[in-house]
Order: C-alpha cells, then structure tokens, then sequence
C-alpha cells in the first residue's frame, strides 16, 4: 500500500510538473509572433546581434558552440 501511495504522489508530481510546462509552451507559442520573441531566438538561438551593437565575451565562461572559433584561436 505505501508502495502505491509512493508511486501516486510521483506520479502527481511529474503531472503537475508536465502542466507546467505545456503552460509554458502554450505562453510561449502565443508570444511567437511577437517582435520580442523573434529578437529573442535570433539572439539566444542565431547569436545575433543589432546592428553597430558591440559584444563582449568572457572567454572563461564559453560554453557555447557558437564560439568554438575564438577557441582555436588560442
């Protein structure tokens, strides 16, 4: 019996956890045409920038792909 009731409150858990993300992908899914989530993903996802916009990088903390080359640079 514990066992089920160990089982049920995880299975809650990962249901609410579950809800709480299709929440989040439905806000994000409203907001997909915005200019602010389109700026958004060709900054995060593209590595973008605006023009005459000036970026630094902390060569300690790379981690993305994306700057693989300033790595070999080095």
């Amino acid at each position: 019996m514990r066992d089920l009731n160990t089982k049920k409150a995880e299975n809650l858990a990962k249901k609410q956890e579950l809800e709480r993300e299709i929440d989040d992908l439905n806000k994000e899914i409203e907001k997909s045409g915005t200019l602010e989530f389109i700026e958004k993903v060709a900054r995060d996802e593209l590595g973008m920038v605006k023009p005459r916009e000036i970026v630094y990088v902390d060569k300690n903390k790379l981690k993305n792909p994306l700057f693989d080359i300033f790595k070999k640079d080095n």
